[in-house]
């Protein structure tokens, strides 16, 4: 598995129910120690992996982030494109994504200076199908209510009280 730039306690979880761990984040200068797992310095818009190296790319709220300087990371105006690219890339047919989004409602993207993106579903499902990943699965948590959605319920369309967003993409 590659993790990019989740809490490091989500690739040591990982390592200890026997998968191995590659963890790879931006905000490191001397790269973290993360029990279980080689830890890499570097940018998701650049994946340092061969091609189909891996079968499953979790990633904790990276995407409202990537792309926008906020770490120092280089600004890219398609930054989430070019990431689920990469993560595709690396990723062996039929591999698995788990992503956390963040904030998400189901209106447009919205992209807050150099801090935060707020992404909009059908933006999220445009990038995944341009990127050749295929949502799998997906949840909805409220977090002004500490709950998750239940399947059907209307979800958040105000960007100033988001949805956070959590998709399993599956790569074609």
């Amino acid at each position: 598995a590659l993790v990019i730039g989740s809490p490091p306690a989500e690739a040591s979880a990982l390592a200890r129910l026997g998968w191995v761990v590659d963890y790879l984040d931006w905000r490191w200068e001397d790269g973290p120690v993360v029990e279980g797992a080689t830890c890499h310095q570097g940018n998701a818009l650049a994946l340092p992996f061969g091609d189909e190296t891996f079968d499953a790319v979790p990633s904790t709220c990276v995407i409202c982030h990537v792309g926008l300087g906020r770490y120092g990371d280089p600004v890219q105006d398609d930054a989430e494109l070019t990431m689920l690219r990469e993560c595709r890339r690396v990723l062996r047919k039929g591999g698995r994504m788990a992503m956390m989004v963040g904030p998400a409602t189901h209106g447009d993207t919205l992209t807050i200076g150099t801090t935060h993106r707020i992404v909009g579903w059908d933006d999220l499902a445009s990038l995944g199908d341009d990127a050749r990943l295929r949502l799998h699965d997906h949840a909805i948590f409220i977090p002004t209510e500490t709950r998750w959605r239940e399947p059907g319920e209307p979800w958040a369309t105000n960007a100033d009280i988001p949805d956070y967003l959590c998709v399993v993409l599956e790569a074609v």
